[in-house]
């Protein structure tokens, strides 16, 4: 049976557009970066939240810019689509000349998409066209023009009108359920170790292992004092303490000193070069392991710090089979390893494949459901949820302001006209004993636990104190822990942590809440192992401004959006609760991610690689950043280097911002006044390292306050090492070979480099020009060979 896919009417010829602009780009024209381009492309239509993306094959635009109310593109058919052969115009070719102006369509950033839909008086004059220049532009509100010509500015296609219809949100939630939604998991990918080399190691404490050995770091800091080479390696294991009282306790003091050992190793001046391998044990769920809930935080805590200052800090989760030989981890460009039975793996995250189990939690409509945090933000949202979707008659709403909480009258109301009776209590979640007490004072047997709880007090990890520790673990996980205990014996449908997705990726700045959300984590994984109902959803941002995620500034969200975070719709971040609760897994994240900004990420080399599954970053074109800072400056004229490295500042300054372009960053403007804050100032310290194959300081943009002022460092640093043009080098190299050759060689070579130099004084540009494209001593003998001969 036939389907019919379209509708169309052929026509005379129709009359041409007015003519293509012959000058390219046309004057005035102002560039637009191709990656903004595709953002704006991706938000129109929503696309991210369906689970798809442009990938390389339909990523043909080359370069963009706009002209009043025009966007004019260049084109080229990528390798990975195709031959154009057999097409009229290629597909990839047809959809990325739309690119540059799907964005102009739609409303605000939460409003309804549009996708094509109607065509009309389309014309096509030539075919087989592999490389392309496009014109969009507005034909109304809703609708397109489109010219395309050839890269000689001959018009060779057009489309008079193309009409663009609405998506709605039901549209959407439709496409959803058919396809992937944003919910995910981490899978534990094997990774090849490499051969073991010989390095200068470190080992601190009882670590066995071979390899220079020291009490701690102290010991090793006062051995390099007296004299010692440093180590290129410092490995040292994370000790579990005995629990002998509270284990949220002991998961703080774990962190704690953890926190003070990185700190300590950061500050060090004797070991800026060396990376330090962290151990722990048992610390993560490899599989459906029961880890150790105390080690749990140090992962978060370090992952944190690791996207602080990349390349430092390797961490490993080893079991009781034996240790790797450390030296073969330093080639992998991997920061976060477990070894398992000698088996080397690396987090990923993954689109979630768990079956939905058996035992699905089904909520006692006559039991009571605990909410921590459940006078505000996300508590009291799923507080209506639960009531709404759920049938829960009976909710306990627990927060420190309890019945005084803002708007806590509303919000039972609002409860009540949903059927349910809401109890609001004031307790401290921390203290064990209130809760405990709460606990016992239940009417109505508890039946379901949501710990939406927490606190962030962000700061880099060098700035973090022990109280910010405290502050930001206990709401989180002390009060997860003692939930655990106290609901032991206690027949649960649901015990739902609401976790972060800070302590997968490393969110820079969020080293303590990182540490918190990881506890929760391991104990989620914990309580799967010994059969009890667990689910840790690792949350994203929200579109809604709920509870924590409404803290963030426009600062915070831009710096979200490039790490690829996006926000979730409050119905979408609903139904994938629903959707992860009926899922046999311990630990879930429901977080919307932008593959486009991901795929910028890893093209930039900043990628964090627990998402290095999601993506596969084309191979990269050469570009003008590529390279040392030094190469780059090789063919710079001195009175151009200044202006070239604050290009390169402000570029990266606008990254940081969010901003679209470096032209907009005023080079004298203090980075305080451009909305800089110390979490902006690692990221464009890690930019600028990137970019420059520098290491900076951490306190760069603080001692360096303006974009002029770090150019000016990036330029003392290099400072005589730029590399000298390629031709002065081969000939030091000329030199050097002609000072160990015979005393006649010399003589005849001599003669030779004489009638060289007196064709190049001539005039004879094209030997001048192949002397300098020679690239070692060795062509520019062949060279003298091949112009004169031999003597």
């Amino acid at each position: 049976e036939a389907t019919c896919h379209a509708r169309g009417w052929l026509t005379a010829d129709a009359e041409p557009s007015e003519p293509f602009p012959l000058q390219w780009p046309p004057a005035g024209a102002e560039p637009v970066p191709v990656e903004t381009l595709y953002q704006r492309v991706n938000d129109h239509a929503h696309l991210t939240d369906l689970g798809f993306d442009y990938g390389p094959a339909f990523r043909a635009v080359q370069e963009a810019w706009r002209l009043g109310d025009d966007v004019y593109t260049e084109l080229e058919l990528p390798d990975v689509a195709g031959s154009a052969q057999g097409f009229g115009l290629h597909p990839a070719l047809f959809d990325s000349a739309l690119h540059g102006g799907l964005g102009m369509l739609g409303g605000d950033a939460n409003a309804s998409g549009g996708l094509p839909f109607s065509w009309s008086r389309v014309r096509l004059v030539e075919v087989g066209r592999t490389r392309l220049r496009v014109r969009i532009g507005l034909a109304d509100e809703s609708a397109l023009r489109l010219d395309i010509a050839g890269t000689d500015g001959q018009l060779i296609a057009s489309v008079e009108r193309l009409d663009v219809r609405p998506v709605e949100q039901a549209q959407l939630e439709a496409a959803r359920q058919g396809g992937q939604r944003p919910l995910y998991e981490v899978d534990w990918a094997a990774v090849r170790a490499g051969s073991p080399k010989p390095v200068r190691l470190a080992v601190l404490g009882e670590l066995p292992s071979s390899g220079d050995r020291f009490a701690d770091l102290d010991a090793l800091e006062q051995a390099l004092a007296d004299g010692a080479a440093a180590p290129e390696v410092v490995v040292t294991a994370i000790a579990a303490p005995a629990v002998t009282g509270e284990v949220a306790e002991a998961a703080r003091a774990v962190a704690t000193s953890t926190l003070e050992l990185v700190q300590r190793w950061l500050a060090s001046k004797w070991l800026p070069e060396s990376r330090l391998i962290v151990v722990t044990r048992n610390a993560i769920a490899v599989g459906n392991e029961a880890p150790d809930v105390v080690q749990a935080p140090v992962w978060g805590l370090l992952r944190s710090a690791q996207t602080e200052h990349p390349g430092r800090i390797v961490l490993v989760d080893a079991d009781s089979n034996g240790d790797p030989d450390w030296s073969s981890l330093l080639d992998l460009d991997e920061p976060q390893l477990a070894v398992r039975a000698g088996r080397l793996t690396a987090p990923r995250l993954v689109r979630a494949t768990a079956e939905p189990s058996d035992a699905a939690p089904s909520l006692d409509p006559e039991g009571t459901v605990l909410i921590t945090g459940g006078t505000g933000g996300l508590g009291a949202l799923f507080a209506k949820h639960l009531a709404g979707r759920h049938g829960a008659k009976r909710l306990l709403l627990v927060s420190r302001r309890g019945p005084a909480a803002e708007g806590i009258a509303e919000l039972v109301a609002e409860l009540e006209e949903l059927g349910a009776q809401a109890r609001v209590a004031a307790c401290d979640v921390t203290d064990r004993n209130q809760l405990a007490a709460l606990l016992g004072s239940l009417e109505q047997p508890l039946t379901a636990v949501i710990h939406a709880a927490g606190v962030m007090d962000d700061g880099v990890v060098e700035s973090l104190t022990a109280e910010q520790m405290e502050r930001v673990m206990r709401p989180k996980a002390d009060a997860a822990l003692h939930l655990h205990e106290l609901t032991a014996d206690t027949e649960l449908s649901a015990f739902v942590l609401f976790s972060s997705v800070a302590p997968l990726i490393g969110s820079p700045g969020q080293a303590n809440y990182a540490a918190a959300n990881a506890t929760l984590d391991a104990l989620a994984a914990t309580r799967r192992a010994a059969g009890l109902p667990a689910h840790s959803l690792a949350w994203g941002l929200w579109a809604d401004a709920t509870g924590m995620t409404g803290e963030l500034d426009e600062t915070d969200h831009a710096r979200l959006e490039q790490m690829g975070s996006r926000v979730l719709p409050t119905e979408l971040g609903l139904d994938l609760f629903d959707q992860a609760l009926r899922l046999d897994a311990a630990l879930l994240a429901p977080v919307g991610l932008d593959l486009a900004a991901l795929r910028v990420q890893a093209r930039a080399g900043l990628l964090p690689s627990l998402l290095r599954g999601l993506v596969r970053a084309p191979a990269r074109r050469v570009e003008s950043t590529g390279g040392s800072l030094a190469q780059r400056l090789a063919g710079v004229a001195e009175a151009d280097r200044e202006r070239v490295v604050l290009e390169l500042v402000q570029a990266q300054v606008a990254a940081v911002l969010g901003h679209d372009s470096g032209a907009a960053i005023e080079p004298e403007r203090p980075f305080k006044d451009l909305g800089f804050d110390s979490i902006g100032a690692v990221g464009l310290r890690n930019r600028l390292t990137q970019a420059t194959g520098l290491r900076l300081p951490a306190t760069m943009v603080f001692d360096h306050p303006t974009p002029l002022a770090v150019a000016q460092l990036l330029l003392s640093e290099v400072g005589g090492t730029v590399a000298e043009p390629l031709i002065d080098q081969e000939l030091k190299k000329l030199e050097g070979m002609l000072a160990a050759i015979t005393a006649s060689e010399q003589e005849r070579v001599a003669g030779q480099l004489r009638a060289l130099l007196s064709s190049i004084t001539d005039g004879g540009e094209s030997t001048s020009e192949l002397i300098e494209a020679a690239t070692t001593a060795d062509e520019v003998f062949q060279l003298i060979d091949a112009q004169f001969g031999e003597a």
